[in-house]
């Protein structure tokens, strides 16, 4: 396996981890999800305005993660379609 590839197999876990979460955690991260989405419509709980402010204080962070898989998904098609190789894209 090419020693560049290996970064993107190891992203591939991840995403996929954070994509489809385990049953357990599926009903907590509605509850906790739904509330803070809610918020405006309904009394809001400490717990909605807790995961509210750490949603705020994580912009910066999520804008680099959306570049990350933006870049994960140009090199894994220009890999896969044989368009360019790891070197044309920077990686």
């Amino acid at each position: 396996v090419p020693p560049k590839v290996l970064p993107l197999i190891f992203l591939s876990g991840v995403l996929v981890r954070t994509q489809f979460p385990r049953r357990q955690r599926v009903r907590f991260y509605k509850t906790i999800l739904q509330g803070t989405i809610l918020a405006p419509f309904k009394p809001v709980r400490f717990r909605d305005a807790f995961v509210g402010d750490i949603v705020t204080s994580l912009v910066r962070p999520i804008v680099d993660v959306v570049f990350t898989v933006t870049y994960y998904g140009a090199a894994v098609y220009g890999f896969c379609s044989r368009k360019y190789d790891l070197n044309e894209t920077g990686y």
